[in-house]
C-alpha cells in the first residue's frame, strides 16, 4: 500500500497542475477577447472609412454628371473617350484575327483616337495590306483607317 509520504506530494502535484492550466485556460479567454474586441473596433473603422468614401464618390459623380467645365464632366468625358477607343481597339484586333489569321495580326500595330484608326506594322503581300485596312473599316466606331503597313514577303 502507497504510504501517505507519496500520496500527499502525488495529489499536490495534480492540484498545482489543475491550478495552473485554469489560470492559463483564464489568460488564454482573456486574449482572445481583448483581440475580438479590437477586430470589432477595427470592422467599424473600416465601415465608416468605407461609408464617408461612398458618400465622397457619389458627391464627385453627382458633380460630374451636372455638366459644366471644372467639375469632372471633362474627365468623365475622356475617360468615356478612352474606353470607346479601347473597345474599337478590340474589335479592331479581332477583326483582323478573323479576317487575317491571327499569325498576321500579331504584326500589326492598331492605333485608334475618336473613329480614327492607324494599321501600322508588316504584312506579308499587298493583297494582305488591302484585306487589313478593308476589315478595319467594317468595325462598327471606325470612320476613317490610315494604312501605314509595310509589305514585306
Amino acid at each position: 500500500m502507497l504510504s501517505k509520504a507519496v500520496i500527499a506530494p502525488v495529489v499536490a502535484a495534480l492540484g498545482l497542475t489543475l491550478a495552473c492550466s485554469n489560470q492559463d485556460r483564464e489568460r488564454e479567454r482573456e486574449k482572445t477577447r481583448a483581440a475580438a474586441e479590437r477586430m470589432r473596433a477595427d470592422a467599424r473603422r473600416l465601415a465608416s472609412d468605407a461609408k464617408h468614401q461612398a458618400q465622397s464618390l457619389d458627391h464627385n459623380i453627382g458633380r460630374a454628371l451636372q455638366g459644366g467645365p471644372g467639375n469632372g464632366h471633362d474627365a468623365m468625358s475622356g475617360a468615356s473617350a478612352k474606353l470607346d477607343n479601347a473597345a474599337i481597339l478590340a474589335k479592331v484586333k479581332t477583326k483582323l484575327a478573323a479576317d487575317l489569321g491571327l499569325s498576321t495580326v500579331t504584326n500589326i500595330n492598331v492605333d485608334v483616337h475618336g473613329g480614327l484608326v492607324t494599321l501600322s506594322g508588316t504584312v506579308p503581300s499587298e493583297d494582305f495590306r488591302k484585306r487589313a485596312e478593308e476589315s478595319a473599316m467594317q468595325v462598327s466606331g471606325v470612320a476613317r483607317v490610315t494604312d501605314d503597313l509595310r509589305v514585306s514577303p
